[in-house]
């Protein structure tokens, strides 16, 4: 997914982030399909995650500056 976003013209460091986070917001999505014992749609259930972490980080604070870690 990383390279395809490559290919597109995406930056490495940004194609690497938005193939993990997809990746990880894929698994969260399966996962709670496989619990599901009503097998709520896949989709939905993928697209409720990408919307689980908008709602996240749209809510977080412009003036909350993230913690830096120095670098030797």
């Amino acid at each position: 997914m990383a390279e395809a976003l490559r290919e597109r013209g995406a930056a490495e460091q940004a194609a690497t982030l938005a193939a993990d986070t997809a990746m990880s917001v894929f698994r969260g999505a399966l996962a709670r399909w496989y619990g599901d014992p009503e097998r709520q749609d896949l989709r939905t259930l993928f697209r409720d995650s990408f919307d689980e972490l908008s709602s996240v980080l749209a809510n977080r604070s412009s003036d909350q500056a993230l913690p830096t870690t120095s670098r030797p």
